[in-house]
């Protein structure tokens, strides 16, 4: 039992730090798959073989230093009375009374410490037994009063004939998977009257239901119920829980397409209830804290993928966590476990040298170094909240409108009484004017620093009253070396634009350069753009200045600089057609699956200008090859790459849209008709009409009719 206990916990901790060093390194859904390991472990209490890094060496060690230390102190001494014996000997009387004595009270111990170790194993056993009863018998009500609760107040979704049921449930807080033996979909009334988030958590439950989730969730919730007493598997289920979510995160963008992927974020941010979790309950629900939440957004704008070398040192990692986690304990030889091998005395020593007994571990602030005073290093990641921090969003820097990066000024005592100063004066009453890029924050309160000096917040606070504050806000904004804002009206006369995007991409195209330029100088101011900018474009201007700012590599046609956003077009595809075919061309090198994230930004007749029409076909012939690998899940995302296309290239890009669709007929018609936007749902009826030579209203009636008889 102990071995299983100690086995158990040091696999949770060593899935848990794989998953901390290896988390923007892999996948979600592999990030996932390591919990298999520790859900096998956790239901399995026997060990496979024998190894010498087994965890059981180490409870075999504490068995074989107990056994020893109890035998030292069984030794008899000279006079065969025990070491216990001696200290109970009162002077004066004989020896005879002594060796009585000595006798008797070594009979009584030894009674004593044979009745405990024979009654505590049976008590813990008792109370084990006892805990996973409660435990279990709360997994068990738990779940069957809230499918009860599910089943009674729901009713089935109209027009929905395919796949896993799906029904409206006033009890559900968020749209969930629920059912061991008859899964079902349920969703809240608001997401059944919003066409765009029905089909994103709808996408999103069905990866669970993939996944099978709704199976894993019910033998995490019996791991609880056997080790309830270890508080390592209650995190590890919470964790567990987290990884499931990321991964259906994953799967359903994989599922929805690119093009799909800013507006399931923003999806995943209404449908998110803010309730605690309960790990006892088997519902695949949405709800999560807030910084779950923040770490799924994360997630879903850096697309982590795993390289090679990650997925040989991830290999080595789990194979000797779990050799050390299902292997027993190497064999000894008798000699070797011999108690009395042990040593009679023990000093502080070490590999012979004595230890100082002051020694201390040297203090943290001497490892890490004084301050740091470059431009970045000062920033840090996560905000002190019981500090005045300054939250910024540097170019360069952050990857999303909630990746933000913390000054943490020195001198809290004089930071923090001019917040307060500033707060008490808080009203309702001032509008917003446009940002500075920068956030005041203390604790839960988070106050925007606006262009006109006011904060606004959970009211707003004039600038007036905030002068103090604000000025001192600039000076450590200064300090820390943020580089000034750029504006639309800094942007004028490009003499080059270049692209850190998959490779770096110059445009030098005067007609190109002009509709940047038009854009990026008639941008409006946005707040609060949670948009993903990961593409960083660097402007040479014909005086010679050069500017950096950072563009949004979702769909959203948002550009930023140093926290401040502004818009420039209702999306970003023909911003990024500029660059994706040099991008798409330079991906090709590592393989067809490093350029697909690009194509959705795809304009055909543009790459057929650049590279010519032999490699225009063979970029069509591999795209072929990789839709075709797996037809279902890939239809969606061919349809979104239609742009440009004309003449010969349209003919032969509506033929492998139709080999797609007789590979899965029902499959082809509901991503088509059901899940694409409007644009490409006609984009792709026109291409199927005129290679089938029929209508495009025959074309819709054909797939509507797939969906119906599927």
């Amino acid at each position: 039992m102990i071995d299983w206990i100690l086995s158990c916990s040091i696999l949770i901790l060593a899935v848990i730090g794989t998953r901390a060093v290896f988390k923007d390194k892999i996948s979600q859904r592999l990030r996932y798959v390591l919990w298999g390991l520790v859900l096998i472990r956790l239901l399995i209490p026997v060990s496979i073989g024998h190894s010498a890094i087994s965890a059981a060496n180490l409870s075999a060690s504490i068995q074989n230093l107990q056994t020893a230390v109890s035998t030292e102190n069984r030794v008899p001494s000279q006079n065969g009375i025990t070491p216990h014996a001696q200290v109970a000997v009162r002077p004066g009387n004989g020896e005879a009374a002594h060796q009585g004595f000595g006798e008797e009270m070594e009979t009584e111990l030894t009674e004593n410490r044979f009745s405990w170790r024979e009654w505590i194993p049976k008590i813990l056993k008792t109370i084990w037994i006892a805990g996973s009863a409660l435990v279990g018998g709360v997994f068990l009500y738990s779940n069957l009063l809230f499918g009860a609760r599910l089943k009674r107040s729901s009713r089935r979704i109209r027009g929905v004939r395919r796949g896993l049921p799906i029904r409206i449930s006033e009890a559900a807080d968020s749209p969930c998977l629920f059912g061991l033996f008859h899964p079902t979909i349920y969703v809240t009334q608001q997401v059944a009257d919003n066409p765009t988030l029905l089909r994103h958590c709808v996408c999103h439950e069905r990866c669970h239901y993939r996944h099978g989730d709704h199976v894993w969730a019910v033998l995490r919730g019996v791991c609880v119920a056997l080790h309830w007493y270890n508080p390592l598997v209650w995190w590890a289920a919470s964790l567990s829980h987290q990884d499931a979510e990321l991964a259906c995160d994953e799967a359903a963008i994989a599922m929805l397409g690119e093009r799909e992927r800013a507006e399931y974020g923003r999806t995943l941010i209404l449908m998110t209830a803010e309730i605690r979790r309960n790990v006892l309950l088997t519902a695949t629900t949405m709800s999560a804290k807030k910084s779950v939440i923040r770490e799924r957004i994360r997630m879903i704008a850096r697309k982590p993928k795993t390289a090679v070398l990650t997925m040989i040192v991830l290999i080595l990692v789990v194979v000797i966590a779990a050799g050390c986690a299902f292997m027993g304990a190497k064999e000894t030889p008798m000699e070797d476990t011999d108690a009395s091998a042990v040593p009679a005395e023990s000093g502080n020593t070490q590999d012979g040298a004595e230890v100082p007994e002051d020694r201390t571990i040297p203090d943290v602030a001497e490892q890490v170094g004084t301050a740091a005073t470059s431009e970045r290093e000062v920033l840090r990641s996560e905000q002190e909240r019981d500090k005045v921090c300054i939250a910024v969003l540097p170019t360069g820097i952050s990857l999303s409108g909630g990746d933000f990066r913390y000054i943490v000024p020195d001198n809290q005592q004089l930071w923090i009484s001019a917040y307060q100063r500033a707060v008490e004066n808080a009203s309702d009453g001032y509008e917003w004017d446009g940002s500075r890029g920068y956030y005041i924050c203390y604790g839960d309160a988070w106050w925007e620093v606006t262009e006109s000096g006011a904060l606004l917040g959970v009211g707003s606070v004039s600038p007036e009253n905030a002068t103090e504050l604000v000025a001192l806000c600039q000076a450590a904004v200064a300090d820390a070396g943020i580089i000034p804002l750029v504006k639309p009206e800094d942007i004028t006369t490009i003499r080059t634009a270049t692209l850190d995007w998959n490779g770096t991409h110059r445009v030098s195209n005067q007609a190109d350069l002009r509709k940047i330029e038009n854009w990026l100088t008639n941008s409006t101011k946005e707040r609060g753009a949670g948009c993903w900018f990961t593409g960083m474009l660097t402007l040479e201007m014909e005086n010679g200045e050069v500017r950096t700012i950072a563009m949004a590599t979702d769909s959203c046609g948002t550009w930023m600089s140093e926290g401040v956003c502004y818009r420039y077009a209702s999306g970003n595809e023909e911003f990024y057609s500029i660059f994706a075919a040099a991008a798409i061309h330079d991906a090709l090198q590592q393989g067809i699956d490093n350029a697909v994230d690009f194509m959705i930004y795809l304009d055909w007749s543009r790459y057929a200008n650049e590279y010519g029409q032999e490699e225009t076909l063979a970029l069509m012939d591999m795209l072929k090859d990789w839709s075709m690998e797996a037809p279902s899940e890939r239809c969606f995302s061919m349809a979104n790459m239609t742009r440009g296309l004309e003449g010969a290239y349209a003919d032969y890009f509506a033929w492998i849209l139709s080999q797609l669709y007789e590979a899965d007929r029902p499959e082809f018609a509901w991503q088509c008709l059901g899940n694409a936007p409007d644009d490409v749902r006609e984009e792709v009826l026109g291409l199927l009409a005129n290679h089938w030579g029929t209508s495009v209203q025959e074309v819709r009636a054909t797939l509507q009719r797939d969906i119906d008889t599927h």
